[in-house]
């Protein structure tokens, strides 16, 4: 039965399985080994926690370049910490080798701020904010939910 199992799923039951990161792990991890991880592990554990792909991650762009850019000397708590880097944001990012680029920040609509290249990354990855889980919508789906809470109302008032 088992052999049938492996034929069926195209398994070989020989094979090593492939090493995966819990987020336990992740956050036990110091920045060096983050740093070591291989791109597609990367990915792997973005896939596993369920971040949107595809479509979802082009329009998550597209709104996260309409986020307001400051100037980290703009910040007036200077404790602040950028929630994906974990540095505090009103110090330019270490890693960057654009000087200017370094010193970029943006906010997000949740009020959140995050160094540039780090909300960047997260944003191509995923539509809601590090920090409060706040989802990104577009232009296209706040209309979208505007209009359905129009119809209902009018369906509430015709049937009540």
């Amino acid at each position: 039965m088992q052999s049938d199992y492996h034929r069926e799923h195209n398994v070989d039951p020989n094979e090593e399985p492939r090493p995966r990161y819990t987020i336990y792990e992740m956050l036990s991890m110091s920045a060096e080994q983050i740093e070591g991880l291989r791109q597609n592990e990367i990915i792997g554990i973005f896939e596993a926690l369920g971040l949107p792909s595809g479509n979802q991650k082009n329009s998550s762009m597209k709104e996260f370049e309409k986020f307001k850019k400051h100037d980290c000397g703009e910040i007036l708590d200077e404790q602040a910490q950028c929630t994906i880097c974990l540095d505090v944001v009103a110090r330019p990012h270490e890693d960057q080798s654009d000087a200017e680029l370094a010193r970029v920040i943006v906010k997000t609509p949740c009020n959140h701020y995050y160094h540039y290249k780090c909300a960047k990354m997260w944003y191509e990855q995923s539509k809601s904010c590090p920090h409060c889980r706040t989802e990104i919508k577009s232009d296209r789906e706040l209309e979208d939910e505007i209009r359905q809470a129009n119809l209902d109302e009018l369906h509430d008032s015709m049937f009540s």
